[in-house]
């Protein structure tokens, strides 16, 4: 389970640098400092929600995905309980479906 959401997380780092390298390179260096000075012994990960609303406002598809790394309760506490249960479940749903796609991919040809 760690190594998929270690993926995860690498994958949706890849798609922020893609997106805000050429678009907007200063919202990257942005990005790239505020999780490289959080410490989550000092700071609230709400108030990490809220640095990132504010460098990646302007990219909703990239704030949708960092919801995903906010557990139910920061969530909730951000106003977007709901949102974070959706997002929660469809990405279970597809990674179950990976599985027999995986496996089945021969009868999909």
């Amino acid at each position: 389970m760690f190594l998929t959401h270690a993926a995860y997380a690498l994958g949706y780092f890849a798609k922020v640098r893609n997106q805000l390298e050429q678009e907007n390179p200063n919202a990257f260096k942005d990005f790239v400092n505020t999780l490289g000075h959080f410490k989550s012994s000092t700071n609230s990960i709400t108030e990490l929600y809220k640095k990132m609303e504010s460098i990646l406002g302007s990219y909703p598809d990239l704030m949708d995905e960092f919801v995903l790394f906010l557990s139910p309760e920061v969530a909730a506490q951000c106003g977007l309980q709901f949102q974070h249960f959706l997002y929660v479940r469809m990405r279970d749903f597809f990674t179950k479906l990976k599985v027999p796609f995986d496996i089945y991919r021969h009868c999909l040809i």
